[in-house]
């Protein structure tokens, strides 16, 4: 078994480079206000529940603080502003820290206000050869149980 974790990472990160090729992914769909997004599953390292967030003195407007997961500090960074939302947020009941590998030993967690746990099937699509201005985020999307979601890819960001 643990010989087969990496060798789904490197077909991963393979099949990464060849991203928006119309390929059925498994993803997770979670949301930041009313926006919904969809994230590939592959992407997150694990779901928790938000423990006691932790301030850092000097922190860049983006980091939120940090969280200790068992052992390892893991920055909280804050998506909100830069996705057209209030930065301002309280973490309550529904919302989840997705953790997300940036490089082995490497961890990077995103408060979400909400996330369906259910895994469901859908379609990535290229990115549109037309984008708009340099400071505006580009999105892949997914077609997901006939809904269109933007896809969330954390090394974009």
């Amino acid at each position: 078994m643990s010989h087969i974790l990496p060798l789904i990472r490197r077909i991963a990160e393979k099949n990464k480079l060849q991203q928006g090729n119309g390929r059925i992914e498994k993803f997770f769909v979670f949301a930041f206000g009313a926006k919904e997004y969809a994230v590939p599953a592959i992407d997150i390292t694990e779901i928790i529940i938000p423990g006691s967030l932790i301030s850092v003195m000097k922190q860049s407007e983006i980091v939120m603080g940090v969280v200790n997961i068992r052992g390892t500090v893991v920055p909280v960074i804050n998506l909100r502003e830069r996705l057209g939302l209030p930065k301002d947020y309280l973490i309550n009941d529904d919302s989840r820290l997705l953790v997300f590998t940036l490089q082995p030993g490497s961890y990077v967690a995103v408060v979400a206000d909400r996330i369906e746990y259910r895994l469901r099937d859908g379609v990535l699509q290229k990115i549109p050869e037309a984008v708009g201005k340099k400071d505006e985020q580009v999105f892949s999307t997914a077609f997901i149980d006939d809904k269109k979601y933007h896809v969330f890819f954390i090394d974009q960001w």
